[in-house]
């Protein structure tokens, strides 16, 4: 299921994965045993500026896996 609600990042996503990643805005909620592909700028962006898949390749990015801690469910 996909999460990713920014166009651009959805088809950076699918192109460094080598599969497709539909943008899809919606809420997630993990139960146990799920795990999450996070991606996440590592840099601030002007408020309201969207990113074309050129632009964001440009930003440092973190990718990181995560699974909730059954504690916090």
């Amino acid at each position: 299921m996909s999460a990713i609600g920014h166009h651009a990042s959805a088809e950076l996503l699918s192109r460094l994965l080598g599969f497709d990643i539909a943008p899809n805005r919606i809420a997630v909620s993990m139960a146990a045993g799920d795990h999450a592909l996070i991606l996440r700028l590592l840099q601030r962006l002007p408020e309201g500026k969207i990113l074309d898949e050129v632009e964001l390749a440009a930003v440092p990015l973190r990718a990181v896996i995560a699974k909730p801690h059954a504690r916090l469910l």
